[in-house]
């Protein structure tokens, strides 16, 4: 029997399915085109070639491969369709460069080195996932923070560039905290990262509590120190398990300054969102001399977030202690060629 040359569209769309497959499953790649080969309606030829390229796109290696610079993407035609509506043009161009600076450094995240691949199980994912969240979360308050400012030009040279580098140091501890272990560094255990995120994650729920149902809100930024203190400490104290006094000593340092690099980052968080869009009531009058109760309510909404500023900035310190601890916890290659576990490096 005559085949058709596979080069027509149909014999494309298998190409690029086949493309997706990873190594291991060449053979699949061949047989997929000796079957299209054999096929001579076009009609036979599209099916066959779709359902291949959709078993391809389903696979969840090929999501995780493909999916990833999507959503980067993404993200960055979503921050440059959102600043169009920033007129003056440095600033918008500073956001940009913002955005796409941390979504490079995510990229790295996913690379072998000092920022990734992200460690196996679901804590380290769970941690790394959320952390990126929050930072997401940080970067967009921030852009629309500084968008609306009527200092548009300071913005672009100091307010942008301050909050990229905190988003940055944030991003950049969430990511070394929770990157698998190789010859040359040891991980962070599991349990470390679950009770160090755990810790901080439930003293900013506290606080978000207080912040919902108290009316008005505190303006006062100690009772937050306060709470992040104490779950550093809970962490820094359930974290170190049965192992050398240095393990122990280093995993209570890392649980305590993840618990407060997280509870920083989630309570302004929560302010932020409550201050934005709570109701009326839950917002104290900080502007009594405003001209009407509408500016009141809006000028206050602004006044009442920046006392978190100093929040946010010591989280950002404990999240570049976190990272540097983290990077501490590297170590030489073994001796004499050995592989972690002791066996011997081919």
């Amino acid at each position: 029997m005559v085949t058709r040359p596979s080069r027509d569209a149909a014999g494309w769309i298998l190409g690029a399915a086949v493309a997706l497959f990873p190594r291991e499953r060449a053979e699949w790649g061949h047989a997929m085109r000796a079957e299209l080969a054999a096929l001579e309606t076009p009609a036979a030829r599209w099916r066959f070639a779709f359902g291949c390229l959709r078993v391809a796109l389903t696979r969840p290696a090929v999501l995780r491969t493909l999916g990833y610079p999507a959503m980067m993407l993404g993200a960055l035609a979503a921050a440059a369709w959102w600043s169009r509506t920033i007129g003056y043009a440095p600033l918008r161009w500073a956001v940009l460069a913002t955005v796409a600076m941390l979504l490079m450094v995510v990229w790295w995240g996913r690379r072998p080195g000092a920022l990734g691949p992200v460690g196996p199980g679901w804590a380290p994912r769970l941690v790394r996932a959320g952390g990126c969240l929050l930072v997401g979360a940080l970067v967009l308050g921030s852009a629309v923070s500084v968008a609306s400012n009527g200092n548009p030009g300071e913005q672009a040279a100091v307010g942008v560039p301050i909050y990229a580098a905190v988003a940055a140091g944030y991003l950049l501890a969430f990511l070394t905290v929770t990157v698998r272990a190789t010859a040359r560094r040891d991980a962070v255990p599991a349990r470390v990262l679950a009770i160090g995120a755990g810790a901080g994650g439930g003293a900013a729920a506290i606080w978000t509590v207080v912040l919902a149902t108290a009316r008005p809100m505190p303006t006062g930024t100690g009772p937050l120190f306060a709470l992040t203190a104490g779950a550093m400490i809970v962490a820094g104290v359930l974290a170190p398990s049965g192992r050398q006094p240095r393990a122990r000593a280093r995993d209570g340092l890392v649980a305590g300054l993840c618990a407060g690099a997280f509870a920083a980052l989630a309570a302004v968080e929560s302010l932020t969102a409550l201050a934005a869009y709570g109701p009326a009531a839950s917002i104290p009058d900080l502007v009594p001399v405003a001209l009407s109760r509408a500016d009141d309510l809006a000028q206050s909404r602004d006044e009442i977030q920046d006392p978190y500023v100093a929040v946010l900035l010591l989280g950002g310190l404990l999240a570049i202690a976190l990272c540097l601890s983290a990077i501490r916890a590297r170590r030489p290659a073994p001796a004499g060629g050995e592989s972690p576990d002791g066996s011997a490096a081919p």
